[in-house]
This record gives structure tokens, sequence and C-alpha cells, in this order.
């Protein structure tokens, strides 16, 4: 019965960490269909958030061998290594509507 207590316990710790990988990331909900709707503060604002979203990722992909279960370290690295692309192209596409619409350059 000391067994199954721990095994259980064990799951719980595995997915309460596997579900901590996936939401720490902020990520922006709107689509990148939309980007060529905004004015120029909007688009700065989403390519803000796009660099945050970078920059907790790639922290969160370096620090993911610090987790002990290899199921959470996996989930964390790829989930991590998922929304610093996505982040990437984001950021790509948010710079190319500020160009076309002829916004000021900011640092970043």
């Amino acid at each position: 019965m000391p067994h199954v207590r721990f095994a259980s316990g064990l799951v719980l710790l595995s997915l309460s960490l596997l579900l901590s990988a996936c939401t720490s990331i902020p990520q922006s909900a709107m689509p990148k269909e939309r980007f060529a709707q905004l004015g120029c503060h909007e688009l700065d604002n989403e390519l803000a958030m796009a660099q945050e979203s970078n920059r907790v990722a790639g922290e969160a992909k370096s620090a993911s061998w610090q987790l002990v279960l290899p199921v959470a370290v996996a989930a964390r690295y790829f989930n991590a290594n998922s929304v610093q692309i996505d982040s990437e192209l984001r950021m790509v596409s948010l710079r190319e509507q500020r160009r076309s619409k002829g916004c000021q350059q900011v640092a970043g």
C-alpha cells in the first residue's frame, strides 16, 4: 500500500510540474492575421509582448534540466521551445507590419 501512495504522489507531482511548464510563459492571444489591422502603438505593444515571451521561453528552456522528472523536463523544454519559435515568428511579422505602416523605429 505505501508503494501505491508513493506512486500516486509521484504522478500528481509529475502532472503539476507538467502543467506549470505549460502555463508559466506569457503569450499574446492576438492572431497574427490581425497584425495588419493594428496601428503603430498596438504593434509596439504586441512586439513588446513577443519579446517578453521569447525572453521567458529562453529562460524556461535553459532551466528545464533542473526539473527532476524526465517527462517534466521534456515537456517544459518542448513547450518553451515552441513558445520561443512562435514569439520569434510574431516579432518578424510585427516588424514587417511596422515597416509597411511607416512606424517610428523603437528599440528591440
